[in-house]
């Protein structure tokens, strides 16, 4: 394996961009991102299809030989209607450290409560290393803690949301992603990182609430 491919450090920023709905809940446009400049820690989790987590009945019989069988349930898709597929892949997240803990930041995450967000994380400290793009809520609970004289580090989890884009005469589409998510994104003590567009592809992927990976 080539040294080049070794990563040493993650990146230091971030930005949430609140998404707007219509009445019938179908998302209709994008609100002002909020960035930041200072994260201490950023993961990106993308379960593989089998961690969906399929479910088996067991019956013990009285010889000690086990019979198990796979439960059959349905899932249904609340953006689509359809049953989800089984095995279908796990729950895309995202999980930031916020360093930049004043009370504005307890303000900002209190406001998203509820909202579809389009979270966008760089994957490394370089524009190189890509970003990760997730339709999500932020789920979990917003934790304060006193830390002595430590610098305070806030974790929210962002979890990803399938949703519907409205159609129409004024469709939601990428194009309104990228009006809204910053060019460019500052980190404190490394190099401004370049952020990549969204295409029309990636629109679908987005609306499943999954992970769009981009470099």
């Amino acid at each position: 394996m080539p040294a080049s491919r070794v990563r040493f450090q993650g990146g230091s920023a971030a930005a949430i961009v609140p998404l707007t709905t219509n009445s019938n809940g179908e998302l209709n446009g994008a609100g002002s991102a909020i960035t930041f400049d200072a994260v201490a820690s950023i993961t990106v989790d993308m379960p593989f299809s089998e961690s969906g987590g399929k479910e088996f009945n067991q019956v013990q019989l009285a010889s000690g030989v086990t019979i198990e069988e796979e439960k059959v349930s349905t899932v249904i898709d609340k953006a689509t209607g359809q049953p989800k597929a089984a095995g279908a892949e796990g729950v895309h997240k995202i999980t930031i450290g916020f360093a930049e803990t004043d009370f504005q930041f307890l303000q900002d995450m209190r406001s998203l409560d509820g909202k579809y967000l389009c979270v966008v994380v760089p994957l490394g400290a370089v524009s190189s290393d890509g970003f990760a793009f997730l339709i999500a809520r932020p789920t979990g609970s917003l934790q304060v803690q006193g830390q002595g004289n430590q610098a305070r580090v806030i974790e929210v989890e962002f979890t990803g949301a399938s949703a519907t884009a409205a159609g129409g005469a004024s469709p939601f589409t990428e194009a309104d992603l990228n009006a809204a998510i910053p060019d460019t994104l500052s980190q404190v003590g490394a190099a401004t990182l370049n952020v990549p567009a969204l295409v029309a592809a990636d629109m679908a992927t987005l609306l499943s609430g999954k992970v769009v990976l981009k470099s």
